[in-house]
């Protein structure tokens, strides 16, 4: 299981690490305490706490009424130690910028479609003034409207994806070399900013992601000549190993006694656990999970109150169908509801990005994996669906693909959805046939149909769960529209 982390240490050790690997270098304004706090998901309190120990540790100089300044390595300023810091990860920064281009013009076609028509008029006033603003105002305006649309998209993962990927992509070329603008301004087929702005504000689909995979191709033609020049002026920095990509869904919801939970609720739904059979004693959950009794029991009583099981004084905890009336009164804990609708966030960005992976997946898809597929099918714990994610997981080219992936992943376990029937997934009839259609299309080598089909499993599950939840009172889940 993934390391218990506070708030505080999350913020704190993220902050820290930029500054000391120089991504973000001496003499860079940190963004503002607000934006500190929507980029986190934390209060106030938790970034003032990170800034005042950065402060005190010698990190970063803050002043009233101004946006603090990293000063880690005041007497290191030169453009050297900046290059270095770049050229240590350039295969990660080149990957980030081809997931990017992948990715980025179908999540933000699906913002726009799911913004409301007030959010989206606020900014068309914006766009009217646009070119009355320098270049460089014009691209920062840019900028804040791409996050303030996967913002209002409802999603609550879309905009920490998108913060991640810029954060990485940047590092820290945009920031401090002037260079970058110019190339990418050179591609021939980029003209500026203002015309995706305009198709996305217009949500005309099409030249959405049209001028989009322009724009992010201009950024990414930009950062390879970039990379390549300063490769030829510093021959001998050398390039490390591993890639410096990380997206975190977990924030809190890292504690042990929930990821016990999560992975208890996902063995039931698998079968592994059939409702009336008891689990195993709490010592030996203890001895499983590696943690102490008391972190078991406090999972055990969550598993209870979500209506999963039930614990029995010297028998011990029995597994149980989960009934409507539990569910209501899930939906009256903050903490529940929250859980729910990042699980509602994450198969949304799955039914998205499912086609894009799997595009770049299916020409390493080998025939050995699709006959290991044929060969489990009959296993009565197999899951045909979960077997073609995993294989296009492995098939990954991309790595921060492969970690995005990976993260949602651990966040929307099948288990979940599966529990819902009592006969387990197969007694869902409709996603058994649109899996099955997806196996058929792998083998006939049909990739526009093989990831159709996946999306169409993850709008399957999204649309069935999120009505389920609005019934028993969640009404927010209404927003998590289905793409």
């Amino acid at each position: 299981m993934k390391m218990k982390q506070t708030l505080f240490e999350r913020v704190y050790n993220d902050l820290h690490e930029q500054i000391v690997t120089q991504r973000l270098p001496y003499g860079t304004h940190l963004p503002s305490m607000r934006i500190l706090c929507d980029s986190y998901h934390v209060g106030i309190r938790t970034v003032k706490d990170v800034m005042a120990r950065l402060k005190m540790e010698g990190y970063i100089r803050t002043e009233e009424r101004k946006p603090a300044v990293v000063i880690y390595n005041e007497l290191n300023t030169n453009k050297n130690a900046a290059v270095q810091s770049i050229l240590e990860y350039k295969t990660c920064i080149l990957d980030v910028a081809d997931t990017m281009f992948l990715i980025m013009p179908s999540l933000l076609s699906f913002s726009a479609r799911a913004c409301s028509d007030y959010d989206l008029g606020k900014w068309k006033t914006i766009y009217k003034n646009l070119d009355r603003k320098r270049p460089a105002a014009k691209t920062k305006t840019f900028l804040s409207f791409l996050y303030d649309l996967l913002k209002c998209s409802n999603n609550l993962l879309l905009g920490d994806l998108y913060t991640s990927l810029e954060l990485y992509a940047k590092i820290p070329l945009l920031q401090n070399f002037n260079e970058l603008k110019d190339l990418s301004m050179s591609h021939p087929e980029f003209d500026g900013v203002k015309r995706p702005m305009e198709a996305l504000l217009n949500r005309d689909v099409p030249e959405i992601e049209k001028r989009l995979e322009v724009m992010y191709e201009a950024v990414r033609h930009g950062i390879r000549h970039q990379l390549g020049r300063l490769s030829r002026e510093f021959p001998d920095i050398t390039e490390r190993d591993s890639t410096d990509f990380t997206f975190d869904v977990w924030y809190e919801r890292n504690a042990f006694y929930i990821q016990i939970v999560r992975d208890l609720i996902d063995k039931i739904g698998a079968g592994m656990y059939p409702a009336g059979s008891y689990l195993p004693p709490e010592a030996v959950l203890a001895k499983n999970y590696q943690v102490c009794v008391s972190t078991v029991r406090r999972a055990l009583a969550m598993l209870n109150e979500i209506g999963f099981a039930k614990t029995f004084n010297a028998k011990g905890t029995m597994i149980v169908w989960q009934e409507d009336e539990s569910i209501i009164q899930c939906m009256k804990n903050k903490t529940l509801k929250l859980e729910t609708m990042l699980y509602l966030s994450g198969l949304q960005l799955m039914a998205i990005l499912i086609k894009p992976a799997s595009a770049l997946a299916f020409p390493h898809i080998t025939k050995a994996d699709t006959d290991n597929l044929l060969c489990r099918m009959d296993h009565p714990d197999f899951i045909l669906f979960e077997g073609m994610i995993q294989c296009i997981i492995d098939n990954q080219t991309l790595p921060p693909l492969k970690i995005i992936l990976e993260s949602i992943g651990e966040l929307i376990i099948g288990g979940y959805y599966y529990s819902m029937f009592y006969d387990g997934p197969s007694s869902d009839e409709a996603f058994t046939l649109t899996a099955k259609a997806a196996f058929r299309s792998l083998c006939d080598g049909n990739v526009h149909e093989f990831s159709s089909n996946l999306s169409q499993c993850y709008c399957h599950i999204l649309t069935y769960v999120r009505d389920y939840m609005v019934k028993c009172g969640l009404s927010e889940a209404q927003k998590i529209i289905t793409p």
